[in-house]
């Protein structure tokens, strides 16, 4: 009698245990179909991509040809020296040019942690004196301006090191370099070349009445560590 109850205590525990299996599987059926899932919010949607350039381009008005500032105008070249036009590269909306006078230019002056250190100091000083004067004799070409504030200035120099790249004629062999090779082949070293100075653009609108103008500001970056005359060419 005894093994018969224990039998039978087994058997409704085994039974309890088989229902509440079953109403877990039930609920959890039931609330995936349910609509609560619906109520979940909707996967947001990508970003939509930016206007391709050429739309952004099209709505500029048509360019046009700008004047030489006066003093460019008048100058001539009596040594027949030349020029560098067969070396000016264009970009996607044609030749940079200066049409707004005079062009505004600030120098980076020394820093805190520059004028802390003696040495850093003295060569910060060359540094903004030599530049000074590079800028002083382009005026002779074109009217430059120096200002004390670097937002709002159409060129800005900086007293930086340019970062390193890879010559033009380099660029095969860095690609080269990225493709993977065996024990047996030899990969090219691809050449890093140390710069001077360095000149970078943006460009940006800017509102005129009526229309929209399409300008351009630069950042100039020259090495620091430089003789003054080497300076004076880099700038």
């Amino acid at each position: 009698m005894q093994g018969f109850h224990s039998c039978w205590l087994f058997l409704k525990r085994r039974s309890l245990l088989t229902v509440g299996i079953a109403f877990c599987i039930a609920l959890a059926i039931s609330l995936i179909n349910s609509p609560f899932t619906s109520a979940r919010p909707p996967a947001s949607s990508p970003p939509s991509s930016p206007p391709p350039l050429e739309n952004t381009l099209s709505k500029l008005p048509v360019p046009r040809p700008h004047p030489l500032p006066p003093l460019l105008a008048e100058w001539r070249d009596p040594k027949q020296s030349g020029d560098y036009f067969d070396q000016i590269q264009s970009v996607l909306i044609g030749a940079l040019v200066w049409s707004t006078f005079p062009i505004t230019v600030y120098i980076e002056p020394p820093t805190e942690v520059e004028n802390a250190s003696p040495f850093m100091a003295n060569r910060a000083r060359i540094w903004v004196r030599e530049i000074e004067h590079a800028v002083q004799e382009w005026n002779s070409y074109l009217p430059l301006k120096q200002v004390t504030q670097a937002q709002g200035a159409d060129i800005t120099i900086r007293r930086s090191t340019p970062p390193l790249r890879f010559e033009k004629n380099t660029q095969a062999a860095a690609n080269k370099f990225r493709e993977p090779t065996t024990a047996q082949q030899s990969r090219p070293l691809p050449n890093l070349r140390a710069r001077s100075a360095e000149t970078q653009f943006e460009l940006y609108a800017k509102k005129t009445a009526p229309n929209v103008q399409l300008a351009h500001r630069m950042t100039i970056y020259i090495r620091p560590d430089q003789a003054a005359d080497y300076l004076q060419a880099a700038a």
